[in-house]
Parts: structure tokens; C-alpha cells; sequence
């Protein structure tokens, strides 16, 4: 089986350097693409040694019509097999369109829009060759806004959407997902007109870290999401977008992108104040219909990844027959085969293996329940063992007896939210024993048992 890469255009600074780092995080082999003395070498070496994942780099100018061409020969000469495309390379500025040089224009042209519409075209045939094919392109929030002294860059930033969104339509039927990526603005570059307008507290709160940016890029693109907006800022924003009347939207970009020699006389700094103090209402408004919309769709959201779950539990549990014992934390399983004496842990949404831990027991497992952390394995002969994550690679086991005849039949473990303790379910084989059967308690805090007999619970249980 051939190895799979991760290709990632403008990997070297910002939101596209940490990109490569959350992928590399995952455990993907990384391709690194930006311009030649970027730093790519040691970035290369950085995640190769934190990560311990296969990196190669290639140093390029995009704004070369031939690049793209240049990059899939590479890739195909050194047989890198790419099933995930991110398109991060692009340029930004700000100021008046009529100052801009042909040149100018035609660069931002092709960096932002053409050499991502060509690297795509040119890699959708190797990406289809995968089992699942991936596209990540960045674009902005600004491209939903009629932006002065940021015109250009906005409307190649609205083309990425929609070609992003139409080639998701095209391809619905392959094994290709599109994403498009939606941040606002990033600590790592931040408008020097916008910084001026605003306080240091409120420009923080308004920029995001390229980490996060590209942490939630990364999980949204393995989510299969049409559109990705890291932080509740950007929320805001498209919804800010679609919500307010395109005039008075524009007043308040005008408000925050023009630069204050364009509202130098009384009568514009007049008209200026009177925006800002509608902007300021406008956008309070708009902030508490955007929680209001958010709360409002999130039983939606959370029964449709329920159904999903339910759904890739039930394939797995038909494709794994030895599966002793599972339990679902998050959107993976946890499991126990038959025979076997460790502890795997799988993400069906990326059919991908995170963990597999020896246990260094070969018990049969009758119950798994995972709690802040931890996992906690039911022994069919009465035990309980406790894996504890220490780091990415450790664990620690500890094991704990059940203060029950091991005559009696256990039968499952569960989890008791409200109370914080796991609850043994036993079935005494003797019917002289009946009195016996019922719910023993281990509590999670003290990670002891609470007492001899059988408890009576009336809600907040259950099985994982």
C-alpha cells in the first residue's frame, strides 16, 4: 500500500504554517510548498522530529504560470501519492484600486485565484484514485462584503467560494470532499487601517489566532463541511452579511477600511460618528440573533451527528465480529477483540486507527466506559482497569478488584453522569442469590467502591 501525503501550498508563515503543523499533528505525511529561502528546510526538520511523519518541500514561485505544472511533476516523479489538497498560498493589501499597477493586479489574480483553480484541475484525477479525497481552499470573510481599498483582494476571495462550493456540487457523487475556509482577521497579519480605528482589547478580541484558524480548518475539511468559520467572530461576520441591508453594510466596511484621509472634512467625520454609533447597535443586535440562531440549530446538529454516530457503529460492528466490548466517545469507538490484549481506538469518519495500548492482560472483557481522560475496562472475572492517558504515546493502568463474588454474573458497565461513578451490572447465576442482582457503584472521584449492595438509580445512566 502506498504511502499517502498531505499537499499544502503557502506552508512556510501564518495560517498555512500551521496548517502543515495541525495535519502533521494527525499523523498525515506532509508536502510543504512556498516560495524558495522561506524556511521550509526547518520547518520540514521541526515537524518531522515532533511529529514523526514523512515530510518532503518544495521550493516554487506560484506566481509562475508554469508552477503548477512543476509541482504535479514532482509529486508523480517522487511517487507521493496526495489525498488532501490545501490551497493556502495567496496575497492580501490594501489600498485604492487606481493606484494598483497591471502587474500588481495580475499577480493577485494569480496567485489567489488562478493557481488554485489549476492545482485543483490538476490534481482532482490523482485524488480520485483515493479512498477519500480531500480540498481545503482558504479564502476570508472578506469575500462576503464590498470591501474599499480591498476590492481585488475580496473579489478573488469570493471566487474561491463559489468555485469551491460549485466543484462540492460537481463532485458530490466521487469520493472527493470540498471545503472552503473562512477566516477573519488573523493575529499574524492585521490591516494597519483597522488597527488604527480600534483598541488593542478590541482587536484582539476581533483577530484569531493562525492555530486555531487552522485547527478548525483541519477539522472541518476531515468533517466534510461546505464552509468553515473559525470563532464566534467570523459566525457573526457571514451572518452580519446576509442579515443586514447591503447599504448599511457598507457603510460600516467603509467605516472600518477607509483610510482617514478619505473622511478628513467635518461633514464626513460627522457622518462617520452617526455610522459607528449604528454599527455599535447593529452589531450587538446582530451578535444576539447569531447566539440565538447558533442555540436554536444546535439540537439539529447534535441529533444529526447522533444518527451518524449510530450509523458508523452499527458498519463497524458488522464489519468487526471479534469486537469484545466498545464503547463511543466523541465520534470514534473504543474497543476491546476477542482474544486480544489491547485497547484500540478507531475514527470511523476518517476510517483511520488513532491508538492501539496494551493492556498486558488477557482477561475477557465484559464492559469500557470513557470518562474525562480515561478509559475503564469491566473484567469478566471481576476487575476493573483503568487506562490513563498521560501523553500521546503513554498510558497508565491501574486495576482496581470488585468487592463481589465472582460467582455472579457481570454483565455490563455504565456511566452515571450525575453522580460521577460508574455503575457494575450483576446478575447472580443462583436465584438464591437474587437479592444480590443490581447496579454496584465505583465512584470516579475517590476511585473506590461505595458499597456491598445493589443501587437504585432513576435517570442520567448510560451505556457506552
Amino acid at each position: 500500500m502506498s504511502t499517502r501525503y498531505t499537499l499544502i501550498t503557502g506552508a512556510s508563515a501564518g495560517i498555512g504554517k500551521e496548517l502543515a503543523t495541525a495535519c502533521a499533528k494527525r499523523g498525515f505525511n506532509i508536502l510543504l510548498v512556498a516560495l524558495p529561502a522561506s524556511g521550509l528546510s526547518e520547518l520540514s526538520k521541526h515537524l518531522q522530529h515532533n511529529f514523526d511523519v514523512l515530510v518532503d518541500y518544495m521550493e516554487c514561485d506560484l506566481a509562475n504560470p508554469l508552477s503548477v505544472q512543476d509541482i504535479y511533476r514532482w509529486c508523480t516523479d517522487k511517487g507521493y501519492e496526495v489525498d488532501k489538497l490545501i490551497n493556502s498560498a495567496g496575497i492580501g493589501g490594501s489600498s485604492p484600486f487606481e493606484t494598483l499597477s497591471t502587474a500588481d493586479i495580475q499577480a493577485m489574480i494569480q496567485l489567489n485565484a488562478s493557481v488554485l483553480a489549476t492545482i485543483i484541475n490538476v490534481f482532482i484525477p490523482t485524488l480520485k484514485k483515493q479512498e477519500r479525497g480531500y480540498i481545503l481552499n482558504v479564502s476570508s470573510t472578506a469575500s462576503f462584503f464590498n470591501i474599499p481599498n480591498k476590492a481585488l483582494y475580496a473579489a478573488t476571495k469570493a471566487f474561491v467560494n463559489v468555485l469551491t462550493t460549485s466543484l462540492r456540487n460537481e463532485l458530490k457523487n466521487t469520493n472527493i470532499s470540498l471545503s472552503v475556509l473562512c477566516p477573519g482577521g488573523s493575529t499574524h497579519k492585521v490591516d494597519a487601517v483597522v488597527q488604527r480605528k480600534m483598541s488593542r482589547r478590541l482587536s484582539s478580541l476581533l483577530h484569531e489566532e493562525p492555530a486555531a484558524i487552522a485547527e478548525a480548518g483541519v477539522r472541518g475539511m476531515l468533517k466534510e463541511k461546505r464552509m468553515i468559520f473559525p470563532g464566534w467572530v467570523t459566525k457573526m461576520c457571514f451572518a452580519t452579511s446576509k442579515i443586514l441591508p447591503v447599504t448599511f453594510a457598507d457603510f460600516l466596511v467603509r467605516a472600518l477600511f477607509n483610510s482617514p484621509q478619505e473622511s478628513s472634512t467635518p461633514q464626513a467625520r460627522q457622518r462617520t460618528l452617526l455610522r459607528w454609533s449604528a454599527s455599535s447597535t447593529t452589531i450587538a443586535l446582530l451578535l444576539f440573533i447569531t447566539i440565538l440562531f447558533l442555540d436554536s440549530n444546535m439540537p439539529a446538529r447534535q441529533a444529526t451527528g447522533n444518527r451518524r454516530m449510530v450509523a458508523d457503529v452499527v458498519t463497524f460492528l458488522k464489519n468487526n465480529p471479534s469486537v469484545s466490548t466498545f464503547a463511543t466517545l466523541n465520534s470514534k469507538i473504543a474497543y476491546v477483540l476477542k482474544n486480544d490484549s489491547r485497547l484500540y481506538v478507531y475514527n470511523p469518519r476518517h476510517r483511520q486507527l488513532e491508538a492501539k495500548i496494551p493492556l498486558h492482560d488477557n482477561g475477557r472483557f465484559k464492559g469500557l466506559v470513557y470518562h474525562n481522560g480515561a478509559y475503564y475496562l469491566l473484567r469478566d472475572d471481576g476487575y476493573i482497569l483503568m487506562i490513563q492517558e498521560k501523553n500521546t504515546s503513554e498510558y497508565e493502568i491501574t486495576g482496581y478488584d470488585v468487592p463481589l463474588n465472582t460467582s455472579d454474573n457481570l454483565q455490563g458497565l455504565y456511566l452515571d453522569t450525575a453522580n460521577n461513578r460508574l455503575l457494575i451490572d450483576v446478575h447472580a447465576k443462583n436465584r438464591e442469590d437474587n437479592d444480590r442482582n443490581g447496579m454496584y457503584g465505583f465512584d470516579l472521584s475517590t476511585r473506590s467502591f461505595i458499597n456491598a449492595g445493589p443501587i437504585f438509580f432513576t435517570n442520567n445512566l448510560h451505556k457506552q
